[in-house]
């Protein structure tokens, strides 16, 4: 599992996730992960267009971060799922307490506007 942060010129947090969120990916993500969302109080959008397989251990990653996050003022949104990893977010009803979005664009102008 790769991560890459962004700290957009819109004032947003944009982190991009490429491979699979199972045990390993996760061990991999997990602590930077963490130190690019729960430590800020800006806006963070995850990408998760480049994220083949999500597990329970990565939806756990990110209902942690986004409450931690949503006690310092922030908000997580999700963004363009491909279709089995928007199944398991469907499945799971993680949007009771992440939006997820169709596309980057969608989840970033949520953010800005919510601002």
């Amino acid at each position: 599992m790769k991560m890459a942060v962004a700290d957009r010129s819109d004032d947003l947090v944009q982190i991009s996730l490429v491979g699979r969120m199972d045990a390993l990916g996760v061990e991999d993500i997990a602590m930077p992960f963490t130190a690019a969302t729960a430590t800020r109080k800006a806006p963070v959008v995850i990408d998760l267009s480049q994220v083949d397989f999500l597990a329970s251990v990565g939806l756990r990653l990110f209902f942690a971060n986004a409450r931690t996050l949503q006690r310092r003022g922030g908000r997580m949104v999700l963004a363009a799922p491909q279709e089995d990893v928007r199944a398991v977010l469907d499945a799971t009803g993680v949007e009771q307490i992440i939006n997820v979005f169709a596309t980057l664009d969608e989840a970033c102008a949520a953010l800005l506007n919510d601002s």
